[in-house]
């Protein structure tokens, strides 16, 4: 019989499988610039060449090359910081939500919304920083919400 592939069997994730087959290609994989980076080169796709922003996002990149530097493979700390972002993310959603509408069960349903959002779940596990942007946004719409205004 063919090979079963999935978390029932004992395969790989789904976003694993679509990291593996992108990151192959190309010939480098999401820890790339931070490498570089780490490795004294600065942020370039390849060494020797000029800087080229090859990243979506300039804080996973340091993120990458701090794991690197204490020996963690970027790649699976950048997926547990947005697996862990994830439940943070819907937590201020319900927070923002509450301080917006002033009713507790339109917050309830909005950070219900977030937490059974399948493609969330999907790119959080990825290694891109979805859950952790979407997280960030929230986090400052929250803050700049709850601040006293200062005029």
């Amino acid at each position: 019989m063919g090979q079963h592939l999935g978390p029932a069997h004992g395969g790989p994730q789904p976003a694993e499988l679509v990291d593996q087959a992108v990151f192959q290609r190309v010939g480098a994989g999401p820890d790339a610039a931070a490498r570089h980076l780490l490795d004294g080169h600065g942020l370039v796709w390849n060494p020797g060449e000029g800087p080229v922003e090859g990243y979506s996002n300039f804080l996973h990149v340091l993120i990458g090359a701090a794991s690197l530097g204490v020996g963690a493979p970027p790649l699976d700390v950048l997926r547990w910081l947005n697996r862990l972002a994830v439940p943070a993310l819907v937590f201020t959603t319900w927070l923002y939500a509450r301080k917006l509408c002033r009713r507790p069960g339109l917050a309830d349903a909005a950070a219900l919304l977030v937490a059974v959002y399948v493609p969330l779940a999907f790119w959080a596990s990825s290694g891109l920083e979805t859950a952790l942007f979407a997280l960030c946004v929230t986090l400052g719409l929250y803050l700049a919400l709850a601040a006293p205004p200062r005029w």
